[in-house]
């Protein structure tokens, strides 16, 4: 979608998606069926290998039920309810139940290992940014260390040769620096633990 020219704000506009992304345009060209007919649900088993003849099929929604026709209210889906479903096999006179709980285990496998019905992985349903590098944010270097040796107040300090007048100036200015130094200090350790706030 980014190649197609979509924005990042365009292709992530609604719900998180786990399968993949869908065009709205695409959506809106869609038909949603208003029923669903046994004769195209017969259709479809009829495809499965082995299967050979469908005797019957009955299709319900709550107290609704029907052999033909089941109609579909608007904003709704219709889903195969494997729990509310019983299946009946027959080959010759011999007839069998399906085993419910084996088969819907069987049915969910089978749809978590489909690349249709199955998660698509992190990187593929969301854009992963590139690993980003400690910047140290909490480490703080004082801001007496910024200013030129001539002020005497950095690790160098003042020459033995200082009047008590120079020394006494240089603790002032250290002081007056001491207020900012601590507001920064505070600064930096409030961004290091800014991805702990959030």
């Amino acid at each position: 979608m980014l190649d197609a020219g979509y924005r990042v704000d365009e292709i992530f506009d609604g719900p998180a998606l786990q399968r993949g992304f869908l065009e709205t345009a695409t959506l809106k060209k869609l038909h949603r069926r208003t029923s669903v007919h046994a004769s195209d649900l017969i259709r479809e088993i009829m495809s499965v290998d082995g299967v050979r003849a469908v005797r019957g099929i009955t299709l319900s929604s709550g107290a609704i039920t029907s052999n033909w026709r089941l109609d579909i209210a608007a904003g709704m889906t219709p889903v195969l309810d494997l729990e509310k479903t019983t299946v009946v096999l027959r080959r010759d006179q011999l007839q069998v139940t399906a085993n419910v709980s084996k088969v819907i285990a069987t049915y969910s496998e089978r749809q978590r290992q489909s690349a249709v019905f199955g998660e698509l992985p992190v990187t593929d349903r969301d854009i992963v940014p590139p690993p980003g590098r400690d910047r140290a944010l909490g480490r703080y270097h004082s801001l007496l260390h910024q200013f030129p040796q001539v002020y005497g107040i950095g690790a160098a300090g003042l020459p033995g040769s200082a009047s008590d007048e120079r020394r006494g100036q240089a603790r002032q200015l250290k002081a007056y620096l001491m207020f900012f130094d601590q507001m920064l200090a505070n600064l930096s350790s409030q961004l290091a633990h800014a991805k702990d706030l959030l």
